[in-house]
């Protein structure tokens, strides 16, 4: 009986000691977690006296079973809870004050991003087809511009003959038609340029936007100066027809030779345009 009553105390005086032990640590670890963040001290107030009460539960329960092998950072590991605690704490202040990645990264100016419906219809560079049918109006407006100016120029002529001679205005017409041809070079030049601009089908880069342009301005400038010549070849020469009929076949060759300028324009036109397409390999 001695001994049993000396072994009750001795477990009574272990276990007294190791509650006092764990009320140590709790107080300190409760005034680390107090001491951290004063602007969370109600939230940490609350967690440490659940978790003195659930410490005490448990270290009563060891008490009555296993004195001799109870540990208190065993029991309830609550430093660990609170250190995590604070770790998550920390993660959600570091996350507040970050900036965005967005804002961090340096802008790309050498790099044109396009919306993704844009991106997915068209292939090339986006400003090479403002060449291409800025290339096609060249050709269209000059060669009519040179075919306008022929046909009123030598009209007036052929008014002017036709008073005095009127059966000579068909021979005379000659250079009015020869004029209005231009206008078609022009056109051909035209349809063949806007045909080749494609980008959904094709990609089209600035190399085949400089090539119509230069297709497109080879062409109607050769075609307006062939129509300022033919206008005033064409004036003259329904003029002097009708004083002296010999000088209707060397009229009829300079108009020819004067025809040959814009069809010069219209063969390098044509090939300038063929060009297009061939500055990479697809």
């Amino acid at each position: 009986m001695d001994k049993l009553h000396g072994l009750s105390k001795r477990r009574v005086r272990i276990s007294n000691d190791n509650l006092a032990r764990a009320h140590e640590d709790i107080s300190r670890e409760g005034e680390k977690a107090m001491t951290v963040d004063l602007s969370q001290a109600g939230g940490y107030l609350q967690a440490f006296r659940s978790l003195e009460v659930l410490f005490v539960r448990d270290l009563k329960k060891v008490r009555d079973n296993e004195c001799d092998k109870f540990k208190p950072e065993l029991a309830f590991p609550h430093h660990v809870w609170i250190q995590n605690f604070q770790r998550e704490r920390e993660r959600e202040r570091e996350r507040e004050i970050e900036p965005p990645k967005a804002l961090c990264e340096e802008p790309t100016s050498s790099r044109i991003l396009l919306p993704p419906t844009m991106s997915s219809t068209f292939s090339g560079d986006e400003t090479a087809p403002f060449f291409g049918f800025l290339g096609a109006a060249a050709a269209l407006v000059f060669s009519c511009m040179g075919a306008a100016y022929g046909t009123a120029k030598s009209g007036v002529g052929v008014a002017s003959m036709g008073v005095m001679r009127p059966e000579l205005v068909m021979k005379s017409i000659v250079p009015v038609v020869m004029a209005g041809v231009l206008g078609i070079y022009g056109l051909i030049i035209a349809v063949i340029i806007s045909t080749g601009i494609n980008p959904k089908a094709k990609s089209y880069y600035l190399f085949d936007g400089y090539a119509h342009l230069s297709s497109g301005l080879a062409c109607g400038l050769a075609g307006l100066s062939a129509g300022m010549a033919i206008g005033i070849v064409g004036d003259a020469g329904v003029r002097a027809n009708a004083q002296q009929p010999k000088l209707f076949v060397g009229m009829i060759l300079i108009l020819i030779f004067a025809e040959a300028l814009a069809l010069y324009g219209l063969i390098v036109g044509i090939i300038l345009s063929s060009r297009a397409g061939q500055s990479r390999a697809e």
